[in-house]
């Protein structure tokens, strides 16, 4: 999503410094376009390969089967960071945590991969059941509806090309009910080439600040102290966002009585009794970073239509009348960000674009008021939200690792800051390494089961054994819960295995053969977006088939 994480800029450098860049996704977004204008000539790959939803991790079987078969893989890295690509892998690990059934510490511990449980033996299984080497590109293209010989070149090209970045995003793919598997499969391939921890490559996911990564845009964070989370009441009682409707109607989230009790005696200091129940009088949501009470499972309409008796009031803070604000008692109008002059949610500068519209006033002024209003002291003092971040940058420090490479280096003032619209430290290629969280990877120091890149999870592996044979997935011993506990391609639940089988059965008998694929569009970045006017004429609304 090049919208996200300021990757736009960088991404597009990299593409004009020659960079080979290929992505690959279900939509022709921005990325794909921009993209368009590179991809890897070399190896006959376009900038944009078209994917369909939920079968990347087909993809990610297939290219690492290929890498293996020729024998691309970096058998010293594998040998040296990781555990359980071979069969029969043993380790002495240096990691930490507990075997879930023995409750011993791993630390110290040998594992050894299970038969059947490896890497290898998982793809030598695909050659097995698809018919070889071309059947398992076969396999991965009927799924994917990627061209087999696409699939081949994208795996050649990235084992061969030194360094390799693999960068999964922050959304995507993983955010299914088989992303799992698209997560383990991307580590397996950055671990099976040795990228893991090269300048310029990556363990195969998104970092916290992937221009790091990137060496044509160093970039890294300087500590900007963030606003202070003012809690002027004192003693909240947490419950689990997915369970306030539950919360609300029933006093209880997944805990137990017991374990309700335990908790609030514990952290509040406040003893429900032997019958604990919350009694929610009042629910007040939709503050600006926290979308709880529009968002989440059983939420918004269940809670305000069919509440219980005791709640007596709702307030919310919206930007517009959306589903969750039609039942609210009261609708404080909150700024949108093009109204702020601040923070954004990840404490990044905003400049206002244009002052608030009508009563509306940003989501923390709002909080300034109500403090006032009803006599509790706010921590804010008054103080806007370009105020508070001014104090902040004026008081930030530089990252001493980067004052070590450039002693001279100071930070703008506010307002060239400002002016600018934020502020990059320029790197060559080898400072780079200083900031990368891998680069400096020692064998054994990860905080895995083992201290290693693993293929497989001992830690899911033992957890899945005590399932059970009886458990609903038994397939041989190798995993019996919805989870592999292995780097490998599951099948995902109502996918297009199932279209290709004849379609999906519902409820009430009809077979659906369409899938819905429904990624966040530029017009519907936020659910209700659509309700106004100025981007519905802007985009207009349309289904892409």
């Amino acid at each position: 999503m090049m919208s996200q994480w300021d990757q736009a800029f960088p991404i597009r450098k990299l593409i004009e410094s020659g960079t080979p860049v290929v992505t690959v996704g279900q939509a022709y977004n921005d990325t794909a376009v921009a993209c368009m204008q590179s991809g890897y000539p070399q190896y006959n790959l376009p900038g944009h390969i078209q994917v369909r939803t939920q079968t990347d991790p087909a993809i990610l079987a297939a290219m690492a089967n290929v890498i293996y078969q020729k024998c691309l893989h970096n058998d010293a890295f594998i040998r040296k960071y990781c555990f359980g690509f071979y069969p029969g892998d043993t380790v002495v690990s240096t990691g930490t945590g507990y075997n879930p059934v023995t409750y011993q510490p791993y630390y110290g511990q040998t594992f050894t991969t299970p038969t059947g449980i490896s890497f290898v033996e998982y793809l030598n299984s695909l050659m097995t059941q698809y018919g070889g080497y071309q059947g398992v590109l076969n396999w991965a293209s009927n799924l994917s509806g990627v061209p087999a010989k696409t699939i081949e070149n994208l795996a050649i090209a990235y084992a061969s090309t030194k360094p390799a970045m693999l960068w999964g995003g922050c959304t995507g793919a993983q955010k299914t009910n088989n992303g799992f598997s698209h997560v383990m499969l991307q580590i397996a391939l950055a671990a099976m080439t040795g990228n893991v921890n090269q300048v310029g490559g990556g363990p195969g996911l998104d970092v916290n600040n992937p221009s790091e990564q990137m060496v044509i845009l160093g970039n890294p964070n300087t500590p900007i102290t963030t606003l202070p989370a003012p809690n002027p009441i004192g003693g909240r009682i947490a419950v689990s966002a997915g369970k306030l409707y539950d919360v609300v109607v029933n006093g209880r989230d997944q805990r137990t009585p017991a374990q309700l009790r335990a908790d609030v005696l514990s952290i509040n200091g406040i003893d429900l009794g032997p019958n604990p129940k919350l009694q929610v009088k009042m629910i007040y949501g939709g503050h600006f970073g926290s979308n709880t009470l529009n968002q989440s499972q059983n939420t918004n309409k269940n809670i305000m239509a069919y509440m219980a008796p005791n709640v007596k009031y709702t307030a919310i803070q919206e930007n517009f009348l959306t589903a969750t604000a039609a039942y609210c008692d009261i609708i404080f109008p909150a700024a949108t960000t093009d109204e702020l002059d601040g923070f954004s949610i990840s404490q990044k500068s905003i400049q206002q674009l244009i002052p608030p519209m009508y009563e509306s006033q940003a989501d923390l002024a709002i909080d300034d008021l109500l403090a006032a209003a009803i006599g509790i002291p706010y921590s804010r003092g008054g103080k806007t939200d370009a105020q508070i971040m001014q104090e902040r940058w004026e008081n930030s420090t530089i990252d001493p690792r980067y004052t070590a490479l450039y002693p001279n280096a100071k930070l703008p003032s506010w307002e060239q800051y400002r002016a600018q619209g934020g502020y990059n430290f320029p790197l060559t290629t080898s400072q780079t390494a200083t900031f990368s969280n891998y680069v400096n990877m020692a064998p054994g120091s990860l905080p895995t089961e083992t201290g290693r890149v693993q293929f497989w999870s001992p830690y899911y592996f033992y957890k899945d054994q005590a399932l059970g044979s009886a458990y609903k997935k038994p397939d041989g011993g190798y995993y019996r819960s919805d989870y592999a506990p292995r780097a490998m391609y599951v099948r995902p639940y109502q996918g297009y295995e199932d279209v290709l089988a004849g379609g999906i059965t519902g409820a009430k008998g009809f077979t659906y053969k369409l899938m819905l694929v429904s990624p966040h569009p530029r017009a519907g970045v936020h659910t209700n977006f659509r309700n106004l006017s100025m981007i519905v004429d802007q985009f207009p609304i349309c289904v892409k088939i």
